[in-house]
């Protein structure tokens, strides 16, 4: 449909049509009633802020607010989660994005995989409890159970005291 079918359509000359943007491939046209926030879904993300969004069964340009981070985006597009979009004046900006699977640290799950080239813990105390604890890196591994038992594995183990190195044990087996 044209824009001045549209217009026509929808209240005559007075109706406002605002076109997010045209592209030679597809026009995208937003009528004044969608003005606003909405929600949509993420199509794709390109470079910089720039976003694809699915909204309402139209395909949107919208950028990204500066304070949205732009993990989060690429998480919606991975879970198929949606997102908050602004709608003002011919243009449309992502400004959120609504949650739909638990949160690290604030929800329990059942599994986490936390995946990173660093992670840093920095605190006056760190408390890890489980009925197991495992501690690994390539070939080397300790082990701590819920049973009192602790295990490390490791191809040459080192233990190195500057002061005394007290081992206590009702009985200390070697080899």
């Amino acid at each position: 449909m044209s824009v001045a079918k549209k217009r026509r359509a929808h209240g005559g000359e007075n109706a406002e049509v605002v076109s997010i943007q045209r592209e030679a491939r597809a026009a995208v046209v937003v009528e004044a009633e969608l003005e606003g926030l909405r929600t949509a879904r993420v199509v794709s993300i390109g470079a910089g802020d720039a976003l694809e969004l699915e909204l309402r069964g139209l395909r949107v340009h919208a950028r990204r607010d500066a304070a949205v981070h732009p993990e989060v985006l690429v998480s919606a597009l991975a879970r198929s989660e949606v997102v908050l979009v602004e709608i003002s004046g011919g243009e449309a900006w992502v400004v959120g994005a609504l949650r739909t699977q638990p949160a690290l640290g604030s929800d329990r799950v059942d599994d986490v995989d936390l995946r990173a080239a660093r992670i840093r813990l920095t605190a006056e105390r760190v408390e890890i409890e489980g009925e197991e604890v495992s501690l690994s890196s390539k070939t080397a591994r300790v082990v701590l159970r819920a049973a009192g038992e602790i295990e490390s594995f490791a191809d040459r183990i080192v233990s190195r005291a500057s002061g005394v190195h007290k081992i206590v044990g009702r009985m200390l087996r070697l080899n």
